[in-house]
């Protein structure tokens, strides 16, 4: 029920961006910008006097802040969490892993700040946003539904699924840059790394995923998915679920 009812808070804030984008060609008319990216920001500059203009570049700014100190701070809990304290140093004080998380922030902020430069060599962010959740999403999702839904899912096998599925990522969009593989535009490319990445990930990790380690009961599958409650099927949630799928549809073929 939570996700389907976040697809429509998601669904809300796609058309609160792409409508007035829609629009800014005939607001702006000549000053309308070259990169999508300064769309917004130049609308904002017709639109606002200068209290609302500086209101809304503080809450831009104020997105961009909340979604950096998301990522980092998740990059640091899973690297101290689960690579570090499990895998590289095990039974070391409460300190030392506090420390090392602390550390791990820096660097996350470091590599953030390096990686922004490679922006500059795409048409638009979302060109890149869009490539860095094929090299990386995709797979990982593979890995996810994987270990979600099957029983024969293992640690080993995720692994070696993750990696699999970001090589292939990386060697097909390096084809893509060098010229080897020739498609529609840069997102068109982005669609098929992410689909071959997936498809790889999963492959790998279910073949991979066989060893000493047990497979799960069908009993921790159900409480994974459904929780402590049974799931109640409601006509409601069906019409909702098939409204909210047609509206997703129905708007990428409109602004195909």
């Amino acid at each position: 029920m939570v996700p389907l009812l976040a697809g429509f808070g998601k669904l809300g804030f796609s058309i609160l961006v792409v409508v007035p984008a829609l629009g800014a060609a005939e607001i702006l008319g000549r000053r309308m910008p070259v990169s999508f990216d300064q769309v917004l920001p130049a609308l904002m500059v017709a639109s606002y006097g200068p209290a609302l203009l500086g209101l809304g570049m503080t809450a831009l700014l104020a997105s961009l802040m909340s979604g950096l100190a998301a990522n980092v701070s998740a990059f640091s809990a899973v690297w101290t969490e689960e690579i570090y304290r499990k895998s590289i140093r095990r039974g070391a004080s409460e300190e030392h892993y506090i420390r090392m998380g602390r550390i791990s922030i820096f660097v996350a902020i470091a590599l953030s700040i390096a990686t922004s430069y490679l922006a500059f060599f795409f048409h638009d962010l979302m060109e890149y946003v869009q490539l860095l959740f094929s090299l990386f999403g995709a797979p990982f999702f593979a890995i996810f539904l994987m270990g979600t839904f099957t029983r024969r899912a293992t640690s080993q096998g995720a692994i070696a699924g993750l990696v699999s599925g970001v090589t292939v990522a990386i060697v097909h969009h390096g084809m893509v840059a060098a010229g080897w593989l020739v498609y529609g535009s840069l997102m068109s490319a982005n669609f098929y790394v992410a689909t071959f990445a997936f498809g790889t990930a999963l492959g790998v990790g279910l073949i991979c995923s066989t060893g000493t380690e047990t497979a799960r009961s069908d009993q921790f599958i159900a409480k994974l998915r459904q929780g402590n409650r049974p799931t109640r099927r409601s006509l409601t949630w069906w019409i909702l679920a098939a409204f909210l799928l047609t509206t997703c549809a129905f708007l990428n073929y409109l602004w195909r």
